[in-house]
């Protein structure tokens, strides 16, 4: 198995996870 065919994927799903989570963190303190 080559693990390093993952790797890309994974940063890019990780990366898109956690600017939705900073994204709609931010909404959130706008609204308030």
């Amino acid at each position: 198995m080559k693990n390093n065919d993952y790797l890309p994927l994974f940063k890019i799903l990780y990366i898109s996870k956690m600017f939705l989570i900073l994204k709609y963190h931010f909404h959130l303190s706008v609204n308030i």
